[in-house]
This record gives C-alpha cells, structure tokens and sequence, in this order.
C-alpha cells in the first residue's frame, strides 16, 4: 500500500497547479499584530498594505532576524515612519520568487511580525480553508503539526510532500493526529489527505520554520 500511495502522492503534487489570476491580499497592522501575518502568494500577486498606527512599520528583515524578533533592515521593503516610504497605505507587487520576512520596526520584540511566501506561478495550488473539516496547526510549524479529518470519516492516509514532489511523510489517519516533522527543512510543503486507493480528499499548504 505505501508503494502506492508514494505514488499516487507523487501524481498528486503534480497536478495541483492551476491557471493563476492575480490576486489582491490586503494586510493590515492592527494594534500590535499584522493580519494576517502569514500570506501564501505566487509571483505577480499584490499587497495593499494599511498601517493603522503612525508608529508601527513594515521593515523587511532576514530570516535570522525574523526569528530572534529583532529589527535589523536587510536593505528590503520598508514602508512606514522613519523609512524611505513614509505613509499609512502601500501596495506592491510580489516580483520574486522566496519569503518576505517582516516586522515592525519598534514592535518587533514584541513579536509584530509576518511572513509572505511567494511561489512561482506553475507552483501553485488551491488551499483548503481552515472552514474545512480536514485542517491543520499550527502554520507555520517546527517540531510537530496536528492534522484533523472528520470523527466520522473511514480511515485515511496523510502525506507530507516537498517542493519537488517527494514524498516525506506517509501516515494513516482516523481524526486528530500529530505528524513528527522535526526532520524536515525549512520550506513549503503540501499536507494531502488521501483514501487508501490513494485518491486526494483535501491539502493545504504547510510552512515549516526553523
């Protein structure tokens, strides 16, 4: 059966792009949070930026800086007080393919913070909302990721793939189960639920962060 599902999994990862339009992702810093403070875009999207506050930045950082919550600008995006775009409203176009780490200047010890991913457009998949009865948390995640199917569906298998395809992670399922993902990299993943004929259910997009 794991034979199988591998792949089935690998003709899953691959047919899960789409025909792009672009799209329009409103961001706004409200209070001492960016919401949302996770975006998963593709080349050629758009960001309409609102800061609320007059104090509060959007200061893009390096992943390093991201993580230890400090402000340290990496020569990137900056917009807000007391950088070279000074305003409240902003909107820009996602021309590079990787991750936009970013913080509020005077609030990132606090932990103002957010992230945008930007995908290459053939790379692009349909993600399921957390409405959905086939969910996960948290996103991102590190050491381990809670996958949920519905109480009373049958039996079915969760597979983790990487970037390229791969298959990383094959597990069944019946609902609430927690994925050790403490061996995988930094990266985007896509999370599938499948049935034991390997037949996909329902995916999301999954960050890991280190």
């Amino acid at each position: 059966m794991k034979n199988l599902n591998l792949g089935c999994a690998l003709l899953f990862a691959a047919s899960l792009s789409i025909t792009h339009g672009q799209t329009v992702y409103q961001l706004n810093a409200i209070d001492y949070v960016f919401e949302p403070d996770t975006i998963n875009a593709v080349v050629g999207d758009i960001i309409h930026l609102t800061l609320t506050s007059s104090e509060h930045t959007f200061t893009e950082v390096s992943e390093a800086s991201w993580l230890a919550n400090d402000n340290t600008w990496n020569g990137g995006l900056a917009y807000g007080p007391g950088t070279p775009d000074p305003g409240t409203h902003f909107v820009f176009t996602l021309n590079t393919i990787g991750s936009i780490w970013y913080v509020c200047d005077p609030h990132a010890a606090m932990g103002m913070k957010g992230i945008i991913n930007v995908a290459d457009i053939s790379n692009a998949v349909t993600e399921k909302r957390l409405s959905d009865p086939y969910r996960l948390y948290p996103n991102p995640a590190s050491d381990e990721v809670t996958v949920i199917a519905p109480s009373s569906a049958s039996t079915v298998f969760v597979q983790v793939v990487d970037a390229q395809g791969r298959e990383v992670i094959n597990t069944s399922s019946t609902g609430i189960t927690t994925l050790d993902t403490s061996a995988l990299g930094s990266g985007s993943y896509i999370v599938a639920w499948t049935d034991g004929y390997g037949v996909p259910i329902a995916h999301e997009r999954l960050m890991i962060l280190r």
